[in-house]
């Protein structure tokens, strides 16, 4: 666990506040801005504590005092009472993502599959349950993340393939460029060593006339 959720939990059971999942923490700190879960900041820490206790003393006034009683009142026209049945549904199924997230976080762990938030909250949010009964919705939610797993793997075998393949064609590039100047180089010397010899000869044979007996001329 991060030092962020450790500590935060810590502050939050002293006072007297439980219950709460991994992901809420991890949605708190999602919602500060609060990059670095392993070193957070004091303040980031208060911060975590403060913003966990006002939603938790939030969702309780909403179970105490439900907004939407309203629906019993016969003086609501049909109108409003079709936005407010719009808002419960829309309510419901943000809590119904919500559970799906605390299982997937919680079963990815059981898993030893460490996820980050939005990875738990795309499985979620595409999790469809086919199960009747708990277990067979554990099944599903094990099937989706290593479904996810294979999926990232298979994502990372192609960025790595595709690295791999950038190298190798940065090294051939490089080794013919290598070849090339080799070839030029030997071939410059081979030029030299023939102009060398032509040039030897040459000197060879302007020294040899120095010594060249003239003809006779004739009486």
């Amino acid at each position: 666990m991060s030092k962020f959720y450790n500590n935060v939990k810590s502050k939050l059971n002293k006072k007297g506040i439980k219950g709460l999942t991994k992901t809420d923490y991890l949605l708190a700190a999602e919602h500060l801005g609060i990059e670095n879960l392993d070193n957070p900041s004091t303040e980031e820490i208060n911060a975590g504590v403060n913003y966990l206790m006002k939603k938790q003393s939030s969702e309780l006034t909403t179970i105490e005092n439900p907004q939407y009683d309203v629906l019993a009142n016969d003086s609501l026209n049909e109108g409003t009472q079709a936005f407010a049945l719009s808002e419960i549904n829309q309510a419901g199924d943000l809590l119904a993502i919500q559970d799906k997230a605390d299982l997937v976080a919680s079963t990815a762990e059981s898993m030893g599959i460490q996820l980050q938030l939005s990875e738990i909250q795309n499985i979620a949010s595409n999790l469809d349950y086919s199960g009747d009964s708990l277990d067979e919705g554990i099944d599903d939610i094990r099937s989706a993340i290593t479904a996810f797993v294979e999926y990232k793997a298979q994502i990372n075998q192609q960025k790595i393939n595709h690295m791999i393949g950038e190298v190798r064609t940065a090294v051939n590039q490089h080794n013919q460029q290598t070849s090339q100047h080799l070839n030029n180089g030997l071939s410059q010397i081979a030029k030299d060593i023939n102009q060398a010899d032509t040039d030897f000869k040459s000197s060879v044979r302007q020294a040899l006339k120095c010594f060249a007996i003239p003809a006779n001329k004739p009486g």
